[in-house]
């Protein structure tokens, strides 16, 4: 299930700043949110009012070289500490094993150490690093 536009944009303003640069040096923040939820699968969780805590959102479509990009992890300042990333990452990946081999790894690019910390604690493997970006792995 997609979250509704106004609440991933929302959610993207919240977290804009978290990203470096800011995602919105980057990309319109409205044009992001239409591509993610065009093309994208998503895995989050939402509070109680409404509000998304944590969000995935995953390319997982090119069947031909078996791979799924994950373009954004993040979480809501006021629910970190939580486990959130870490329970959306678990079933991001189960949902992947589900595809039964139609995808065989997962590439993100993080320049976040506590991020990057997260995915080598999950099993993703850095393969490379530039400018202080890397490039981090999953093989299923």
């Amino acid at each position: 299930m997609k979250p509704a536009k106004d609440v991933l944009l929302d959610f993207l303003k919240e977290v804009d700043g978290d990203f470096h640069p800011p995602l919105s040096e980057k990309i319109d923040l409205e044009l992001f949110a239409d591509k993610m939820l065009d093309n994208a699968v998503f895995f989050y969780e939402l509070s109680d009012s409404g509000v998304i805590k944590g969000l995935i959102a995953m390319y997982a479509n090119d069947y031909e070289k078996q791979y799924a990009y994950i373009p954004l992890v993040a979480v809501s300042p006021r629910y970190r500490k939580l486990g959130i990333a870490n329970r959306l990452l678990s079933t991001t990946l189960r949902y992947v094993a589900s595809l039964k081999g139609k995808i065989n790894t997962i590439g993100i690019h993080a320049n976040n150490p506590v991020a990057i910390s997260l995915y080598q604690k999950i099993g993703f493997k850095c393969k490379e690093t530039i400018n202080g970006r890397s490039y981090l792995e999953f093989k299923l």
